[in-house]
């Protein structure tokens, strides 16, 4: 199942995205794994990461550019 992983690191909040390829197991302590067909891809320690999301993300709109607005 997809899922996005949601972190904070020096006063920046930021995600990271994975698909279905992807894997996430929960360690000792709240240490977060993410693997790929076995192989470990990354890890999230538990002082960084705020939650976890499951699910593609929704998808938005992008702004339209140019043109004429009336």
């Amino acid at each position: 199942m997809a899922f996005t992983i949601h972190y904070m690191r020096a006063d920046r909040v930021s995600s990271d995205r994975y698909d279905d390829s992807h894997s996430l197991v929960v360690k000792d302590w709240g240490l977060i794994e993410v693997t790929k067909d076995g192989e470990q891809v990354k890890l999230y320690s538990p002082n960084y990461w705020s939650y976890v999301t499951p699910g593609e993300p929704p998808k938005t709109a992008s702004p339209r550019t140019g043109g004429t607005i009336y």
